[in-house]
């Protein structure tokens, strides 16, 4: 039982987005292929929502988990996961000491250096220590810059004190914003669930919403097509694994500071997500596809607006060309 391999270039990214679909649409028909067995790794949110819709419309069952990589890639979504954590618990270190460090290239670490110290000697815990120094309690030197974010910090935290958690969300999460789209939906969806929309108890909210992303329910075990980023596929398996958008711009993502090795080992990490399952005669599928021609903005990440809309030539990946002389020629989907 020999995998199959495949690797498809459409003309248009709506083209590309609609073959996907149609592929996968076609894989389920009639349980040829059950949908927990496809996995699709999306390396830009823009193609993981239009793939959601595109299936939706097909009737096929899916899932994007989007939401928990959010937590990987949007600083505002970790700041208002970071703010949620707080609010709940003014001891939470973790989300304190990101707060704290946020901003500056070196996470305020020579600061904190001297906060920890002062813990350690005085047995205080850093929320103590912050409150001490941000009051003029105490002075320690070299403390102004972390200090100064401390205060900003306390005083979104007094402002939200007051808020119901569906005027939370609408604060740290606000509507309209393409980056927290899929986490604002899934904590609402949590506030419904838990019927804690108008409390302002954040408890409740901020356990779910942890538990929901350190162990997002049935992504091993699914009963839908898996619709996520490469960094989330990391232990996961399926034998058919589909990634899209193999571009130059994407895979490798062309921006500052972003590391080429790191980008070439996260689509080795996707390429080796498929598996053969010989017991149910489930060869290995692998499918790679690629358009030539995509709104330019899209690269960066932000839909296109007005008109006319200015186009990117785009070229296959490099990572391609790197799978070595076993893999299939580019054809045309």
């Amino acid at each position: 039982m020999e995998d199959d391999t495949r690797i498809i270039s459409y003309a248009t990214l709506a083209e590309e987005v609609a073959g996907v679909a149609e592929m996968v649409a076609d894989l389920n028909k009639n349980k040829k292929v059950c949908a927990s067995d496809i996995l699709i790794l999306a390396q830009r949110r823009f193609y993981a929502k239009r793939l959601f819709d595109a299936l939706q419309q097909r009737g096929v069952v899916a899932k994007s988990y989007y939401a928990e990589s959010e937590l990987d890639d949007s600083v505002e979504a970790k700041r208002a996961f970071a703010l949620l954590k707080l609010a709940t618990d003014n001891e939470d270190r973790v989300a304190l000491r990101w707060l704290m460090g946020q901003g500056d290239k070196e996470w305020r670490a020579g600061d904190y250096e001297h906060i920890r110290k002062y813990c350690n000697d005085e047995g205080v815990s850093p929320w103590q220590a912050m409150v001490h120094l941000a009051d003029g309690n105490i002075i320690l030197p070299g403390t102004v810059s972390i200090v100064e974010s401390f205060r900003k910090v306390r005083q979104v935290l007094n402002d939200i004190k007051g808020l119901s958690n569906q005027q939370l969300v609408d604060m740290l999460l606000p509507n309209g914003k393409e980056d927290n789209a899929d986490l604002r939906q899934l904590v609402l969806k949590i506030l419904e669930e838990t019927d804690s929309m108008n409390s302002k108890n954040r408890k409740p909210l901020a356990d779910r919403l942890t538990t929901t992303i350190s162990q997002p329910e049935g992504v091993e075990k699914a009963d839908h097509v898996r619709i996520m980023s490469l960094n989330k596929s990391k232990g996961l398996s399926a034998p058919v694994t589909i990634i899209v958008g193999c571009i130059k711009g994407i895979h490798p993502f062309v921006g500052k500071g972003e590391n080429l090795e790191e980008s070439r080992r996260l689509f080795y990490v996707g390429v080796t997500r498929v598996k053969t399952v010989p017991k149910k005669q489930k060869p290995g599928t692998l499918i790679l596809t690629l358009c030539q021609r995509m709104p330019f903005s899209l690269l960066w990440s932000k839909e296109p607006k007005g008109k006319p809309v200015k186009m990117a030539f785009c070229k296959p990946s490099g990572f391609i060309g790197e799978l070595g002389p076993e893999a299939p020629p580019i054809t045309k989907g």
